[in-house]
């Protein structure tokens, strides 16, 4: 089944050429040698864009206490246990949300815990699921060495027989607090589901393991209407040759790998004429292919949380050779960086007309920023089929006030609070971007007496990382002051977005510095963040103007004592408005340079420059003046001067 405007019975996708023409996506009647690559990605622009799609409200939860608070002597209120050598128990010490936990334990072999849900009525349609896994132990190596820990639904009829067994997440290592999600359908005759955890080892399990479950959920969902407001990801075959587009979160385009071609063991497509298929090729699977991967895309970098749309058109041949039942065809998947992935699998009864085109799509929800990969893969055995095109397209960009509908325990728990050092304590979190070391934060720390904790942002493979920024309160909380030098909000868990706030909210000091991946290209509009800055930011990742005006004192620097002599440039500063009620420290002509404010009882600087550009002759950078130590520790020393009460 299809969803939104992806119809399946033929439904005809168009596009208007750079001449004016309508051309029919479904079937096009140019031969492939009249495509080239070239025009093939310019039909591909032209693709419209339909307006965003608003993101339908998740129904309630069906399930009966899947926040695992109540419990009845060694089961949680609404569940079964059964264990033949394990344990459960509430874990009040180690939870995601709420007060308690469920906690499964095994020995090293063979053995399982499972938790079983009492039944909960439901009935044929979509559903999203969701559960927050921990483990301890298990693996040594971080993958399946015979243990797991996992979540799957049982779908059920009106006399209680067993209609489908989906799994929803699955671990085999040590991990801490995560959230794995799928959105699923349930079969027709659905008349109640079943929710099943369970924690398994066998004689392979080297290590006794604990894992953790929290925040079990089976909401209804109600697929968004239209196909998105953009392309992340869209693979096509031109002329025999694959193309791939992809889109990054700021709407530049780049190339990026396909895992497809005769030199790839694994790879089961090849690269056929078809006049059916949207430009004129198709990338075929022939009957006696072992199964494998019709082809596999590479990293589709830096892409936004949100609700995402996958779409596969195939065909089946005129004539299958093979039972129409055939229960597997094609399997089609994403993953994103996150750990949140979502998959589709087709058999020969979806398909309405052998030998015709047709789509078939399903959603998938991404809480956190990161890359996205997407793939179909075929059983092999006696099967045949052509795709023509996959496309991934986002519906919804989520912001961080989104998320905690989807996912309560982003945030963390709400009861967690740890106070902060005593005013005068001086501890900084320094988290450094791209020529952070511009603003010598460090250096002047170190030369005032503080101590500092330094995090550093690092890409790899396609995901921004920033190994050492804490994980929990407890680690935050211990600094009095966090300074973001040109750091992408990106780089942190929506849970530590949202520490941060309440670090501030509590008396914490905050001070951001500008750059290429601060204010407008670096996640603070919609974020947790965005209300804490005595700012607002343009809603654009290309916020930074060159401008000529020297720097001056605003009308608010005495209360920072701030003094700025002639001959301070700032070639290129963020746009941005001051908010009501901050202070306009330092201004760069009519655009505003320092500002300071405060939310909750804590106190928050924003610098607007960059560290990027030269002075003009006669003029210096503020980080070439020599009263730029000064100046760096007057911001410093009204940030943590005390509470705001």
């Amino acid at each position: 089944m299809t969803w939104g405007d992806t119809g399946r019975r033929g439904r005809r996708q168009r596009a208007r050429t750079a001449g004016g023409r309508r051309l029919s996506l479904a079937h096009t009647p140019a031969p492939v040698a009249g495509w080239t690559l070239a025009a093939a990605l310019a039909l591909l622009s032209a693709l419209p864009a339909p307006a965003p799609a608003a993101p339908s409200p998740l129904g309630l939860n069906l399930l009966p206490e899947g926040d695992f608070e109540r419990w009845s002597q060694a089961a949680p209120d609404g569940w079964t246990l059964s264990t033949n050598t394990g344990s459960c128990a509430a874990d009040t010490t180690a939870c995601a949300t709420g007060r308690a936990s469920a906690r499964l334990h095994l020995p090293p072999g063979q053995g399982a815990v499972r938790l079983v849900s009492r039944a909960t009525p439901a009935s044929a349609g979509f559903y999203f699921a969701r559960v927050m896994l921990r483990v301890d132990g298990m693996s040594r190596r971080g993958d399946f060495e015979g243990g797991s820990l996992g979540l799957t639904l049982e779908w059920r009829d009106a006399q209680d027989a067993l209609l489908q067994r989906k799994a929803v997440a699955w671990t085999y290592g040590p991990t801490d607090w995560a959230y794995r999600d799928q959105i699923l359908e349930a079969p027709a005759g659905t008349a109640s589901a079943r929710a099943v955890v369970e924690l398994s080892g066998d004689s392979r399990m080297p290590l006794a393991a604990t894992g953790w479950i929290d925040d079990v959920a089976l909401c209804p969902y109600t697929p968004p209407r239209g196909i998105g407001d953009r392309a992340v990801g869209e693979f096509s075959i031109v002329a025999g040759q694959p193309v791939l587009r992809t889109v990054d979160a700021i709407g530049w385009g780049y190339p990026a790998g396909i895992l497809v071609g005769p030199d790839t063991d694994t790879v089961q497509g090849e690269w056929t004429r078809d006049a059916l298929a949207t430009f004129g090729a198709a990338l075929h699977t022939r009957p006696g292919v072992p199964a494998g991967d019709v082809f596999h895309s590479g990293y589709v970098t830096d892409q936004p949380p949100g609700l995402y749309r996958v779409i596969l058109r195939a065909r089946l041949p005129p004539h299958p050779a093979w039972d129409t039942n055939a229960p597997v065809l094609l399997t089609h998947a994403v993953h994103v960086a996150s750990g949140a992935h979502g998959g589709r699998t087709i058999s020969a009864a979806d398909f309405h007309t052998p030998g015709a085109y047709e789509e078939f799509s399903y959603d998938v929800v991404k809480p956190s920023a990161g890359w996205v990969s997407f793939g179909v893969r075929t059983p092999g055995g006696n099967v045949e089929s052509w795709l023509d095109y996959l496309r991934v397209v986002q519906l919804v960009r989520f912001r961080d006030t989104d998320l905690p509908h989807w996912y309560p325990g982003v945030t963390g728990r709400a009861t967690e609070t740890v106070p902060l050092p005593a005013t005068g304590a001086q501890r900084a979190l320094l988290v450094e971007g791209l020529l952070a070391n511009v603003y010598r934060c460090g250096e002047l720390l170190a030369h005032a007496g503080w101590t500092t904790d330094v995090a550093r942002i690092k890409i790899f493979n396609g995901v921004i990382q920033l190994p050492g920024f804490p994980v929990g309160a407890p680690e935050l909380r211990a600094h009095r002051l966090v300074i973001l030098a040109n750091a992408t909000l990106d780089a942190l868990a929506p849970e530590q977005r949202y520490q941060l706030r309440r670090f501030v909210e509590d008396g914490g000091g905050l001070l951001v510095l500008g750059g290429k991946t601060a204010y407008g290209n670096g996640g603070l509009r919609g974020s947790f963040l965005e209300d804490v800055v005595p700012v607002v930011t343009a809603d654009s990742a290309f916020d930074i103007e060159a401008q000529s005006a020297p720097l001056t004192a605003g009308p608010d620097a005495p209360a920072l004592a701030l003094a700025l002599p002639r001959g301070l440039a700032a070639p290129f500063v963020h746009r941005a408005t001051v908010k009501p009620g901050s202070l306009l420290l330092a201004t760069a002509g009519d655009r505003p340079y320092l500002v300071g404010g405060t939310f909750g009882r804590g106190r928050v600087a924003c610098l607007l420059g960059t560290p990027y550009g030269r002075a003009p002759t006669g003029q210096r950078l503020i980080t070439e003046w020599s009263g730029y130590p000064p100046f760096f520790h007057a911001v410093v020393a009204w940030l943590t001067g005390g509470d705001k009460r």
